[in-house]
């Protein structure tokens, strides 16, 4: 069943995405950005409205350049282990943006954990692949990408990967037996990693 409904939600998406913007409204432009800092690299990271599956609006958005950055949405030991962990490889910052979704007690969630090097991110990402009792697999998303399941009567699903000095992280969180569809997931990883991509 689950994968019907991921099959049908990613047929639509398609035909979502195949179709000119909506009435041909010309939205506001976004504020420019300093991209010669922090704040601005991790803020050219948002994933926008428009860009975001349907039945998707972002809840939150937290930008914090500076290594006392945390998950906004976790606050349990295993979270503390693992964010005293990056800042022990030195984080710079991080930015969150949590997407609820319509009429579901549920959110997808996109990260950008910035650290001084490629080396360091990389040794993050391991130590989120090293947590007890998680299931790790590989993730054809996007390049690199490995899927992370935590325990918990909770599901906490998340998708992590490098790009350059950069930790990225789209999870979906919820009960267990609400559909929250990796099709979602995955579009959302992409949509961040575009943009992540195009980071010097």
């Amino acid at each position: 069943m689950a994968h019907q409904r991921d099959r049908v939600a990613r047929a639509i998406d398609a035909k979502i995405g195949s179709e000119p913007s909506v009435g041909g409204v010309q939205l506001p432009p976004e504020p420019a950005l300093d991209m010669t800092t922090l704040a601005g690299r991790l803020g050219s990271l948002r994933v926008a409205e428009n860009d975001l599956p349907g039945g998707l609006d972002t809840r939150t958005w937290t930008l914090v350049a500076r290594p006392d950055a945390r998950d906004p949405l976790r606050n349990d030991p295993a979270a503390v282990r693992l964010i005293r962990r990056y800042r022990a490889l030195g984080l710079r910052g991080g930015a969150a943006q949590v997407i609820s979704v319509a009429q579901i007690h549920g959110n997808y969630a996109a990260y950008a954990w910035a650290f001084p090097s490629q080396a360091a991110a990389r040794a993050a990402l391991r130590a989120a692949r090293s947590q007890p009792g998680v299931r790790v697999a590989l993730a054809p998303v996007v390049r690199g990408a490995v899927r992370i399941v935590r325990p918990g009567k909770s599901l906490l699903d998340d998708l992590f990967w490098v790009r350059g000095s950069l930790l990225l992280q789209v999870g979906a969180y919820g009960p267990p037996d609400i559909p929250l569809l990796q099709s979602r997931q995955e579009l959302v990883a992409r949509a961040l990693d575009a943009k992540a991509s195009t980071l010097r």
